[in-house]
């Protein structure tokens, strides 16, 4: 009779990281703000700014969607434990 055995032993899961020490409103935001200016391979405030204005008067609600994807992703990447650094 066979009977599959692991590849390999996992162990433990590692600890679940904490979001909260590292998380305020205004970081949260700037980092939503520069991650949909990202897409458009730009880093500085400004541009992310201006990207940012020029995407809600265009069309408000792509800027809606275009925020709550960035800030979906922001805290994906929170839980799963990505250094912010």
């Amino acid at each position: 009779m066979y009977v599959p055995q692991p590849f390999f032993q996992l162990g433990p899961p590692p600890p679940f990281p904490n979001i909260s020490e590292n998380l305020n409103g205004m970081s949260f935001f700037f980092a939503t703000i520069f991650g949909i200016s990202q897409v458009f391979f730009s880093s500085k405030l400004l541009s992310a700014i201006l990207i940012f204005v020029g995407l809600i008067l265009y069309s408000p609600m792509g800027s809606l969607f275009a925020i709550l994807g960035s800030g979906i992703g922001l805290l994906t990447g929170m839980v799963l434990g990505i250094d912010t650094n």
